[in-house]
C-alpha cells in the first residue's frame, strides 16, 4: 500500500513542537515554549545569565521552577527578583503554574549561534565600496573594509550622490 503525499510544504518550526514535546514534558514543561521564550519572559539581560531547567509539579498546588544561574552574582540577583520572575512566568502561562524558584548555580547550556548570511550588495554599492577602499595598500585591511562596507550597504544602502 502506497502512502499518499501531498499538501504544501510545512515550515520546520511547525514540526519541532511535536518532536520535542515528550522531552519537555519529562522536565515538567507542558511545551517547550517557556524555554524558547525565556528571553521574552524575563528580558534579555536576565535571560543571558539564567536558563529554566524544569518545573517540579506538585499535587497540592503550583510547582517549583528550577532555574540555572551562571554565577553567584546572577544567583543573588535572581533571589532578589524572585517575586517578579514568578509573576512573569505565571502571567506567561495564564494561571498560577509556579509558586517559587529553586536556584541551581552552574554553567548554562551552550546556545547555538547561527551565522547570518547577508544578501549581496547592489552592483552600484559594490562599485562605491571599491572606490572608497581604492587607496588602501594593506590587502588584509582592504578585505576587512570591503566586508564591513558590504554589511553596511546591505543594511543601509548607499545613497547616490
Amino acid at each position: 500500500m502506497a502512502y499518499k503525499r501531498g499538501g504544501a510544504p510545512r515550515p520546520v518550526a511547525a514540526m519541532v513542537g511535536p518532536l520535542t514535546r515528550e522531552a519537555f514534558r519529562k522536565r515538567g514543561f507542558s511545551a517547550g515554549d517557556v524555554v524558547a521564550d525565556w528571553s521574552m519572559i524575563v528580558g534579555n539581560l536576565l535571560a543571558g545569565t539564567t536558563a529554566p531547567e524544569k518545573i517540579a509539579l506538585r499535587r497540592d498546588g503550583p510547582g517549583v521552577l528550577h532555574l540555572r544561574a551562571a554565577s553567584g552574582a546572577s544567583a543573588l540577583e535572581i533571589q532578589h527578583l524572585e517575586p517578579q520572575i514568578v509573576e512573569r512566568v505565571n502571567t506567561y502561562y495564564g494561571y498560577r503554574a509556579i509558586s517559587r524558584l529553586r536556584i541551581i548555580q552552574g554553567p548554562l547550556p551552550r546556545k547555538r549561534l547561527s551565522a547570518k548570511v547577508l544578501p549581496s550588495p547592489t552592483p552600484h554599492d559594490a562599485t562605491s565600496i571599491e572606490n572608497l577602499i581604492e587607496g588602501v595598500d594593506d590587502e588584509e585591511l582592504k578585505e576587512r573594509l570591503r566586508s564591513l562596507g558590504r554589511a553596511v550597504a546591505v543594511r543601509n544602502p548607499l545613497k547616490t550622490r
